[in-house]
C-alpha cells in the first residue's frame, strides 16, 4: 500500500501501489438486483443491467396468494440480513396473502436498530410515524417490514426465540410443513384456490410479473 495524502476530513488515504505503478486498472464489480436501489453498480452499469437481469430475474406468469421464501447462506446468518428474501417476495405475492420466510439466523437479529424501533413502534403505522420524525441507519429495514406487514401476513420459519420473531412483527412458526399447512387451510377458508410460489435462493432471485 502507498500513502496517497489525507482526506477533507483528515482522513488517511492508502491504495495499493500496483494501481499507480501500473498505470492501467480494470476494476471488476458487480451489478445485481438491490432490495431499495434498484441495481448495485458501478462504470459500466447499464451495459451490465441487462445481464444482471438474465441471472438473478425470473418472470413470473402470475402472482400467488402463499409464497414461500428461503434466505439460503450467506444471507440466512441473522434476521437483518434475512430480510432481503422477504423483500423479494413480496414481488410474487398478491395483497392479503400469506409469506413463509425460512432462515437458521444462527447469527441471531443482527444490527438490533430496527428491531428496536419495531418493539418500540408496536404498529406498523407507528413505525413510519417515527422514522418521519427520526432517521437512523437500520431503519430503512424497519419501514420496509412495515410496509410489507400492512398488506400480507408474515410467518417465519426460524432459529430464533419467538419473542424476538413476534417482535419483529412476524408470526413464529416451527414446522415447515405444518406451516405451510396452516397456510393452505386459511387460504381455503377465505375460499381462495391456494397458488404457491417457491423460492428457494429467495434473497437472490427477483420475480418479475410479466
Amino acid at each position: 500500500m502507498v500513502f496517497l495524502g489525507t482526506s477533507k476530513n483528515g482522513t488517511e488515504i492508502y491504495i495499493n501501489r500496483l494501481v499507480p505503478e501500473i498505470g492501467i486498472i480494470i476494476a471488476i464489480g458487480s451489478v445485481e438486483p438491490h432490495y431499495f436501489a434498484g441495481f448495485t453498480g458501478g462504470k459500466s452499469f447499464d451495459a451490465a443491467i441487462k445481464y444482471a437481469k438474465e441471472i438473478f430475474c425470473v418472470p413470473l406468469k402470475r402472482k400467488g396468494n402463499i409464497v414461500i421464501t428461503v434466505a439460503p447462506q450467506p444471507t440466512d446468518i441473522d434476521l437483518y440480513q434475512s430480510q432481503k428474501a422477504l423483500g423479494n417476495a413480496t414481488l410474487a405475492i398478491e395483497d392479503d396473502g400469506i409469506i413463509i420466510l425460512v432462515s437458521k439466523c444462527p447469527g441471531g437479529v443482527g444490527d438490533k436498530t430496527f428491531l428496536d424501533l419495531l418493539g418500540r413502534a408496536r404498529t406498523p403505522h407507528n413505525v413510519l410515524k417515527i422514522i418521519k420524525e427520526e432517521y437512523r441507519l437500520g431503519y430503512h429495514k424497519s419501514a420496509k417490514i412495515a410496509q410489507i406487514s400492512m398488506k400480507v401476513d408474515m410467518w417465519a420459519v426460524t432459529g430464533l426465540d419467538d419473542k424476538i420473531v413476534k417482535k419483529a412483527m412476524f408470526s413464529p412458526k416451527e414446522s415447515i410443513q405444518q406451516t405451510i399447512n396452516d397456510a393452505l387451510r386459511i387460504t381455503q377458508e377465505k375460499n381462495k384456490t391456494a397458488r404457491v410460489v417457491i423460492m428457494p435462493q429467495g434473497s437472490l432471485v427477483v420475480p418479475l410479473l410479466e
